[in-house]
Parts: C-alpha cells; structure tokens; sequence
C-alpha cells in the first residue's frame, strides 16, 4: 500500500469517526473502491491506536464496522 493510498484510507475512517449516526453505509458505498484487505488492516491498526489513546469509544466503533465489512468480503 502506498501513502497516497493510506491517506485516502484514513480520510475515510475520518469521515466515518465524525458522520451522522446511520451515514456511514452511505460513505462505504461512496467509497467502495476503497473498501479491501488493506483498508481493513488500517482499520485495526487505527482502532489500536485509538484504544492506546484512551479513545475506545471511537476504536470500538471502527471495530464494528470492520466486522461488518468482513462479512462482505471474502479474505484468504
């Protein structure tokens, strides 16, 4: 993965963080190109960071929505 595309990534977990209660399907879909394995690892790797920051409200919250995303994909 490149910076361009972790940026891109983490932008997104930003908009997710910071959206209105029930838009964050509309944002993945918006974004769907975004949406793979490495957008999952960065998921983890932010709500790790998140939790180290005393912000496990917000690490759990991606966590969910990763899980979600798990679902739909199928990761070897």
């Amino acid at each position: 993965m490149d910076k361009q595309r972790k940026q891109q990534y983490l932008k997104l977990l930003q908009q997710l963080l910071t959206c209105a209660k029930g838009k964050e399907i509309k944002i993945i879909n918006s974004n769907r190109e975004l949406v793979d394995a490495d957008l999952l690892q960065v998921m983890a790797q932010s709500a790790e960071y998140l939790t180290a920051k005393g912000q496990q409200n917000a690490a759990d919250f991606l966590l969910r929505i990763r899980s979600k995303l798990l679902k739909g994909l199928e990761i070897s």
